[in-house]
């Protein structure tokens, strides 16, 4: 009898350590459920994040072509959504980097100065290596009549094998405020070749042949600036 208490205490036992280790692995498996769906609802959260910001990117790209002052004010309003989305964007940085430098270099507005380093300095220190910044760096120094500096990160990005209409004109202009008007302009003729719709590289290859006296092409070009974005000519 005593054998038979003994026997069933230790079924009892068996039975309910079962019952334990069951309900242990029910429970971590539903963990790791949440686990895994959690990991999964991020990884689609910041795909999605990834592409909207992406896509901004992408239409905000044709506005820095445009080059006018309002459009390179609605790139910068785009690029800034960015940031509210992804706070150290690459694409977002450097584009703010350059609108803001284009519109120091280019149009002459020094409010524009401030954002211009502060992102030209956030893209070096996240060494961004986009067009965009190298583009920005070189107007930059360029507007602020350093064209010794403007001239060297121009070249030694063409050193790296960089090749950017962005960059070609920054350094274009750089050279033709050197009075180093032939090269200058070759290197603004290189920037054209490479995206002919730029108001702002028809406009100043045109300003180069007026230079030289050369009414025909002065014409062709301004014309195909005023085509490209009516808005920049005026």
């Amino acid at each position: 009898e005593e054998k038979d208490d003994e026997e069933l205490f230790e079924f009892k036992i068996t039975k309910d350590f079962s019952k334990e280790t069951a309900g242990t692995a029910f429970i971590q498996i539903i963990i790791a459920a949440l686990v895994l769906g959690g990991l999964l609802y991020l990884y689609v959260q910041n795909a999605n994040i990834a592409h909207e910001a992406k896509m901004i990117a992408v239409e905000s790209a044709p506005l820095l072509e445009r080059g006018d002052v309002d459009s390179l004010n609605v790139a910068i309003e785009s690029y800034n959504e960015i940031l509210e989305l992804d706070d150290d964007n690459i694409f977002a940085v450097s584009g703010l980097a350059y609108a803001n430098a284009l519109l120091v270099a280019e149009h002459g507005v020094e409010s524009a100065k401030v954002d211009a380093e502060k992102y030209i300095q956030l893209a070096v220190a996240d060494d961004i290596q986009k067009a965009d910044r190298y583009a920005a760096e070189v107007l930059f120094a360029y507007a602020n009549g350093d064209f010794a500096k403007a001239e060297q990160i121009a070249l030694e990005v063409a050193k790296r094998g960089g090749i950017n209409e962005k960059v070609y004109w920054a350094l274009g202009i750089t050279l033709i405020a050197q009075n180093k008007m032939r090269v200058g302009r070759e290197n603004i003729r290189k920037a054209h070749d490479l995206k002919g719709n730029s108001p702002h590289f028809s406009t100043w290859l045109g300003d180069c042949y007026d230079y030289d006296n050369d009414r025909y092409n002065a014409s062709l070009y301004w014309n195909k600036a005023n085509a490209a974005n009516s808005n920049y000519v005026s």
